[in-house]
């Protein structure tokens, strides 16, 4: 409860601070954001780096209030405003949204846009009424993924995929460790078959982040709390072993990439736009022999691959390369409602 009551705290301060230093910018496109969930997760995470790289280009007006974790999230080029009004070119709604703001929208004649993050089957917290009247008056679903898609099955013409982008880590220290990064409580994650191959494998270390559980007692595996500085991180290892069994696109893929690290992961359809990359191994059915046999080659090509890793990051998943996509996609959909 005092955890809680300091994050909405820090939240609101930054929400002032951000307030004072907000830079408008000088677009002939306005776009505005509402979002239902503003609590600490993924959904928010990818969105807000949506809304990050839109500013860049764009005005972009983000409905906020102090307190939320998007707060933290959202650039100082990102207008923090309390109220809906109807005079944006576009518009964005997650799928926890108010459907009532969503449907004056939509009575204004004013395009919009659902950008949904999970999967449909993992939306237990939404009323599928809920889902399904929200999914029937946004003109446009935003997906990060096929696997999404394969979940939500619509037709062709009411979605479109931009994947998440990722801010580029720098890596500057070398180990001979791996790492295991995202929410390792849940089970989902798979974690203790990746502990499992590195402790099969030549790895010096095991580096688990984030988990409050205990997956091993062998002192090569290191359990660590969240940390928010990336390059800490990632400096800890120089293979990542993520064996998830269902992701919808794969953020901590991506940011190692971008650090030029070879990855091992499962081979589910959420992974398959990683595997033209020359870092990475897709394992099939959980073998855990090949999972070991990944690591110890990767432990010794990372150096020999860490451009070429880079290099397939910078073209498919750089802020740049999303921002441009996301560039067409807005000039592409407000033209069409004009």
């Amino acid at each position: 409860m005092l955890y809680d009551l300091r994050e909405k705290t820090l939240n609101s301060l930054v929400f002032y601070f951000k307030r004072l230093k907000f830079k408008p910018r000088n677009s002939h496109i306005n776009l505005y954001f509402s979002c239902g969930f503003h609590g600490k997760s993924g959904g928010p995470i990818a969105i807000a780096s949506t809304a990050n790289g839109l500013a860049n280009i764009f005005s972009v007006n983000f409905k906020i209030h102090p307190g939320s974790f998007y707060c933290r999230l959202l650039s100082h080029t990102v207008r923090f405003t309390q109220e809906l009004k109807l005079d944006n070119d576009l518009y964005f709604f997650d799928l926890s949204a108010n459907i009532d703001e969503l449907k004056k929208v939509k009575a204004a004649g004013k395009p919009t846009i659902l950008t949904i993050h999970g999967l449909r089957t993992a939306l237990h917290q939404l009323n599928t009424d809920h889902i399904d009247n929200m999914l029937a008056i946004a003109d446009w679903v935003h997906f990060v993924g096929q696997v999404q898609q394969s979940s939500y099955q619509l037709p062709n013409e009411k979605f479109f995929i931009i994947p998440n982008s990722a801010q580029t880590v720098n890596k500057s220290q070398l180990t001979n460790n791996i790492g295991v990064v995202g929410n390792l409580d849940e089970p989902r994650k798979n974690a203790a078959l990746s502990v499992e191959a590195g402790l099969s494998s030549n790895c010096d270390q095991i580096h688990l982040w984030s988990t409050s559980r205990q997956f091993s007692g062998d002192p090569r595996v290191i359990h660590h709390q969240w940390e928010n500085n990336k390059e800490k991180i990632f400096n800890s290892f120089d293979v990542l072993v993520f064996l998830s069994q269902q992701e919808t696109f794969g953020l901590v893929v991506a940011e190692a990439l971008s650090a030029g690290i070879p990855c091992v992961l499962s081979s589910i359809e959420a992974f398959m736009p990683f595997k033209a990359c020359p870092g990475v191994i897709l394992i099939e059915d959980n073998q855990i022999n090949d999972v070991t046999a990944a690591i110890n080659r990767f432990l010794i090509e990372k150096e020999s691959l860490k451009p070429l890793i880079q290099a397939f990051f910078n073209s498919h998943f750089s802020r740049e390369i999303i921002e441009a996509r996301w560039a067409d996609k807005v000039a592409e959909l407000t033209s069409l409602k004009k």
